[in-house]
Formats: structure tokens, C-alpha cells, sequence
């Protein structure tokens, strides 16, 4: 029996079959506090008190870009007792990009419902002398060694960055280091997140945000 997944425009729920009372898993296959948590944890809540015999847990289960809690998602009993909840980018762009997952997405996961969506945000080192995204393409172009980060290979923020150099035709190379915000100084990262524009995340993590991955302006910072 096919898991059934609960997709987002970000991300994904998936289940099983009907539930009995009893505990059920809502597997986010990232690390607490990303942009999945607060939007999973929400509908939980809900959840749980529409289902008051049942417990309804959220468990953060990170690794490889989203493949370890995926996986765990699609070897779990099929019992509709497991789901998960997943940027669509590892449902759609994943298997695309990588041929040796453990997992066969289109017979391990059935769709559900689109839940939400986030913009992605171009985020880079404040020590860096860029403040819009006509500066950053303008000092990639001179042949500065800029990198950039990503939460995996294959993942929304990856796919953004590629294909911001195809676009604006420079080469800010990609590596995989283990946050997207560990920045070393000459760094940029393509984060996606509802919090990833905000002054008080910039503070926090030493970065600036250049620019908004979308055609309409951010709500959180006016000058995007």
C-alpha cells in the first residue's frame, strides 16, 4: 500500500491509511526550526484537538538533504500512522537529480493536499559589499570566488541558485557545507523560509538579505 503524501507548494504530508487511535508521526525530514516547523507544528495542533484519542507528534528527522526522514517516511508500516511533511522539492526535483535514493518516490508516496508556500530569500555574508541582487551578479561577473549554500542537493534553494547563474550567465559555485548560514566571509547562501528575510534573523547570524526569490514584493522587509 502507497503512503499518502500531503503535499505543500513548499511542502508535503504523508499518510497511510485511516488512523486508529493511537500515536501518529508527522515526519519533518529537516532539522528543528526551518521553515517546515512552525506550519507542521500549527496543523498538529489543530489536528490534535480534532483528535483528542490520538497523539499526534512532530519528529524532526534530518540528513542527506531530506532523504534520511523521507526514507524513514517510506519504509514506515503502512498503517496510517506515519506522515510526512516535505518541501515539494524532494518529492518533484529529488528524483530528477539523484538516481540511487532509497526509495521510489512515484510508489512510495502518494499526494494529498497542497498545504502552503515560502519565498526564497538570497541571503549573503554582511561583510560582503553587496546590497541588491544587481550587485551581486555585477561583483560575480568580475570573477570573485563566491560560493553559495544550500540544506541539500536538489532542494528548492539549490535549484534557485543554479538557476540565478544560468539566468544572469555567472558561476557562484555550489558546495554542501553542513548550514547554509556557516558562511565563510565571500560567501552567499540561497535560503528559502518565512524567517530567512527578517532584520532580527540577519542579526542573529552576521547576514543580509540581497533579495526576494519572487514577483511580488517581501512583507516582512519593505526594501525587497
Amino acid at each position: 500500500m502507497r503512503r499518502l503524501i500531503m503535499i505543500a507548494v513548499a511542502f508535503c504530508l504523508v499518510a497511510t491509511a485511516p488512523a486508529r487511535a493511537d500515536t501518529i508521526r508527522v515526519i519533518i525530514p529537516f532539522a528543528p526550526g526551518g521553515a517546515l516547523d512552525p506550519i507542521a507544528r500549527i496543523l498538529t495542533h489543530g489536528w490534535n484537538r480534532l483528535r483528542p484519542a490520538d497523539s499526534i507528534i512532530v519528529e524532526n528527522i534530518a540528513g542527506a538533504g531530506g532523504i534520511v526522514g523521507m526514507n524513514t517516511v517510506a519504509k514506515a508500516i503502512p498503517d496510517g500512522r506515519t506522515l510526512l511533511f516535505s518541501p515539494s522539492g524532494n518529492i518533484v526535483i529529488s528524483p530528477m537529480l539523484q538516481s540511487n535514493l532509497p526509495y521510489d518516490t512515484p510508489t512510495a508516496f502518494e499526494p494529498l493536499v497542497l498545504v502552503g508556500s515560502v519565498k526564497s530569500a538570497l541571503i549573503v555574508c554582511a561583510s560582503l559589499d553587496v546590497t541588491s541582487l544587481g550587485g551581486l551578479i555585477a561583483l560575480a561577473k568580475t570573477g570573485a570566488p563566491l560560493t553559495f549554500g544550500s540544506p541539500g542537493p536538489g532542494t528548492s534553494p539549490h535549484i534557485s541558485g543554479e538557476l540565478l547563474n544560468h539566468a544572469a550567465g555567472i558561476s557562484i559555485t555550489w558546495p554542501m557545507p553542513k548550514s547554509s548560514f556557516a558562511l565563510p566571509v565571500g560567501s552567499v547562501a540561497a535560503s528559502s523560509g518565512p524567517n530567512a528575510s527578517k532584520p532580527e534573523s540577519a542579526r542573529k547570524t552576521g547576514t543580509r538579505t540581497s533579495a526576494i526569490m519572487s514577483p511580488r514584493p517581501s512583507d516582512s522587509v519593505s526594501s525587497l
